[in-house]
């Protein structure tokens, strides 16, 4: 189900247990949990004592950590990793989140761009964080047909118009002085040719004999939509970075200037979204796991949803590590459910 890092070492059922407690009480709370805060719970059944040296065991086995022996516990992030692992997999988002979800999703079906906005919306309101959701973007563009537009004796304006209804243009410097309608006569051809064809299956065509002139505008049309899929994840609606910046670890001046920092820069989250292509299910990245440093102190939940081979988008959270996983992921699975519906709906697919 998740894409995930695992957590190594074996762990007795008490430890298991304890962790879970701990890690729990400090998602909550936000305060280091004590060994007696730990034995208080019913189902474990040990004294303070007992917990404390279990504690101990855990903080060397880097589960958690903690300031000094008798001190609470803070989960690390292989702390956060045991416990996302053994949630199970059984996740329902609260009775009020999927009211709103299909009450505004009802009011909006017939609104496609309204769609990323409302999730966002809806998904930061559920979980208290920071909730990004792209719109809905074709797999890999398809060329529906190109241009060539003479600017200069060796210069010239290639435009790529493709089945997204996205252009894409180059400046193209001319091997010769061509005119303008040989440069109308070679992007007829090329766009026949290369119509409702993606960049692989552009580059996988049998082999003919070519001009140099023909050779560059069919390597430079390639080269721009790969760019296109690169960007596929920039159209993102983001929202509720005044709830993350509630959260006590960005409480500081200088650490809510680094939560903006990171949600403000568009390249970043779309290069982060861009993490959960090819998983299946939910995408867990915890701390150390999202690779940049910048990030580090952030969790992200994510799950792609829409009509596979066609047309996908990303739903995600983004919070503190500290971050409620279970609700994370239940409002993420489920607003994947209803935005993958909507979308079947449009395309005239059977949810």
């Amino acid at each position: 189900m998740f894409a995930v890092v695992e957590a190594s070492g074996v762990l007795s059922t008490r430890k298991k247990a304890i962790l879970n407690i701990l890690v729990r009480d400090y998602i909550h709370t936000a305060s280091p949990v004590g060994s007696a805060q730990v034995a208080r719970h019913p189902a474990l059944g040990v004294s303070p004592a007992t917990v404390r040296n279990d504690m101990a065991e855990l903080e060397e086995e880097g589960y958690i950590s903690r300031r000094h022996v008798s001190g609470g516990g803070v989960p690390s992030d292989k702390g956060y990793r045991f416990y996302v692992e053994h949630m199970g997999q059984d996740h329902q988002p609260p009775s009020d989140m999927r009211w709103l979800v299909q009450h505004r999703f009802r009011v909006v079906s017939r609104e496609p761009e309204a769609w990323s906005r409302v999730a966002a919306t809806i998904l930061s309101q559920a979980v208290r964080n920071v909730a990004m959701v792209t719109f809905p973007s074709a797999i890999q563009s398809r060329l529906k047909y190109l241009q060539l537009v003479r600017l200069q004796e060796f210069l010239a304006l290639l435009v790529l118009v493709l089945q997204s209804a996205r252009v894409r243009q180059q400046l193209l410097r001319l091997p010769d002085n061509v005119a303008q309608q040989d440069l109308t006569a070679l992007a007829n051809k090329l766009s026949a040719r290369f119509a409702e064809k993606d960049r692989h299956q552009m580059a996988v065509m049998p082999a003919e004999e070519v001009s140099p002139l023909e050779a560059l505008v069919t390597r430079e049309a390639h080269s721009l939509m790969e760019a296109e899929d690169r960007a596929a994840f920039r159209d993102v609606w983001v929202e509720g970075l005044r709830h993350m910046l509630a959260q006590p670890e960005f409480a500081s001046g200088q650490r809510a200037r680094e939560v903006a920092e990171v949600v403000e820069d568009r390249e970043l989250v779309s290069n982060l979204l861009t993490a959960v292509q090819g998983h299946p299910g939910v995408c867990v990245l915890i701390g150390e796991e999202n690779g940049r440093d910048l990030l580090r102190p952030f969790s992200v939940v994510l799950c792609q949803y829409g009509i596979p081979g066609q047309s996908m988008g990303v739903v995600g959270v983004m919070g503190p590590t500290r971050l409620d996983y279970t609700t994370a992921i239940a409002g993420v699975q489920y607003i994947s459910l209803c935005m993958g519906r909507l979308l079947a709906g449009l395309y005239g697919y059977s949810p």
